[in-house]
């Protein structure tokens, strides 16, 4: 049967089967007709309503489409959003056929003048993660200039650096790894990165680039903890130092050090960097116990110096400020913990708080959450979440599994006050529930205070930023009682 019977014998169905069927016909025996490939083509280039379904159709043809189409896209003629969908339907193409010819177009295409198509290029080519391709999209990156392209290389780096994670582990993180670059590439990447940061850029740019550069430090600090397993403290702080280095504000890296150095000997350095990145406070006692009403308007709170820079607890390396705003406040007295929290809302009528009895799932409300780790093991820890009407969720976990032991119940006093435009609340904890003696002065308690927003936005809002698991107290901050 030659092609144009072929094609004769398409249109005669058409006509007796009527629209229903003409995709079926056309899928079984049509794509053969170069009249056929050559109108998609055409509708692709002219865009409208019918350049979707045209670069469907051609992302599904057969080799017989593959030379057309490229021809196509090699003519200048044609506009870059359209060179653009038929490079996007020439990999779909590879896919099928596994044609080299339409590779190496989209490698050779990453230098294209239009930007559209180098976006195209990228993405492409990223989806086959394969090495080769990561080291050619990364030679794009270096001489790239438009900030869109920049943004999709670095997009697709990441997509192709992410691995799974474990639920629980001890150096569980949310990086995209540079194994598929080698050590060479990897370096050129850093140094492109860093020169990135150096420049302005718009916002989804820079946060793309330090997310890079934090998960790169990251991966710096995994070794060191490697290291430390293996009593090699000399390799570990060098490890430490160059994270640092490589992101000196980052407050994942020099958290990481604080604590090294805290745990290691020298305490008095360590919290030094604590305080600097706002990881550790110092809680005074308090002249006299609070009032617990939730108002927070006692004359003991007054000199408190309250902590006013909470962070999203989201599955990135880099610690970003919360929208709305938090204050927390943190005082001892007689072996006794008082904190009082002020969440500030849009309106406070309508905060959610379905549960009610001790235990129900209370961190699904707007609500208030304390970790304590006293022992500072780094695995254990005990957690308190308060919703707004006071119901109270607690466990102890013994860093085994990812779910506490609801069945312990701690001991505290709270209240809570709803303002106009925010509602507060205290707590006072005996101290000396948790397995330890009740600190004295000088002593260090490991600790994170969360806010849980839920009503009028979905925020989760963490003192001591753990980035994606608040579960994680490794990460927590400190507690130095005076």
């Amino acid at each position: 049967m030659t092609t144009a019977t072929n094609c004769a014998s398409v249109g005669g169905r058409v006509r007796q089967a009527g629209v229903a069927l003409l995709t079926a016909a056309a899928l079984a025996t049509g794509w053969g007709c170069s009249n056929q490939i050559e109108s998609n083509i055409d509708k692709l280039a002219a865009g409208g309503a019918e350049a979707e379904s045209a670069k469907m159709a051609l992302s599904m043809a057969r080799g017989e489409a593959v030379e057309p189409l490229m021809a196509a896209f090699a003519d200048r003629q044609y506009p870059a959003t359209s060179r653009a969908a038929m490079a996007d339907a020439l990999f779909s193409l590879y896919l099928r056929e596994k044609d080299e010819r339409i590779l190496e177009l989209l490698r050779s295409a990453l230098s294209d003048e239009a930007a559209p198509v180098r976006r195209v290029a990228v993405r492409a080519l990223g989806d086959l993660k394969t090495t080769d391709a990561a080291g050619a999209i990364l030679g794009q990156l270096a001489d790239e200039s438009d900030n869109g392209v920049r943004q999709e290389i670095l997009v697709t780096l990441s997509m192709m650096g992410r691995q799974d994670r474990p639920i629980m582990s001890p150096t569980l993180d949310f990086r995209s790894r540079v194994d598929m670059l080698s050590e060479e590439e990897q370096a050129q990447f850093i140094a492109i990165l860093q020169g990135m940061r150096r420049e302005g850029m718009p916002d989804a740019l820079m946060h793309k680039t330090m997310d890079w550069l934090e998960s790169i430090a990251e991966g710096y600090i995994v070794e060191a903890q490697r290291l430390l397993v293996e009593a090699d403290l000399a390799g570990a702080e060098a490890m430490l130092l160059q994270a640092r280095d490589l992101v000196p504000d980052s407050k994942n890296a020099n958290q990481r050090l604080g604590k090294f150095h805290y745990q290691n000997g020298d305490a008095r350095k360590g919290l030094e960097i604590m305080r600097e990145i706002g990881a550790a406070i110092d809680v005074p006692r308090l002249t006299r116990a609070p009032a617990i009403d939730g108002k927070l308007d006692d004359e003991p709170w007054q000199g408190v110096q309250p902590i006013t820079d909470f962070y999203q607890n989201v599955a990135q390396m880099r610690a970003f400020t919360i929208e709305g705003e938090s204050r927390a406040y943190v005082g001892h007295r007689d072996g006794i913990l008082y904190i009082g929290i002020r969440g500030y809302e849009p309106s406070t009528h309508d905060l959610t708080a379905a549960a009610q009895d001790r235990d129900d799932l209370a961190y699904q409300d707007d609500c208030v959450e304390v970790f304590f780790d006293a022992n500072l093991d780094g695995r254990t820890y005990h957690q308190f979440v308060i919703n707004n009407i006071g119901t109270i969720m607690d466990q102890y976990n013994d860093g085994e599994s990812r779910g506490g032991d609801l069945g312990w119940n701690g001991e505290l006093e709270s209240a809570q006050h709803l303002g106009d435009d925010f509602w507060s609340i205290e707590l006072a904890i005996p101290l000396n529930q948790f397995g330890v003696p009740a600190p004295g002065a000088g002593d260090v308690w490991g600790a994170n205070i969360a806010r849980i927003r839920i009503t009028h936005a979905s925020e989760y809002g963490q003192w001591v930023p753990t980035y994606g698991s608040a579960l994680r107290p490794d990460r927590f901050g400190y507690l130095v009682f005076q």
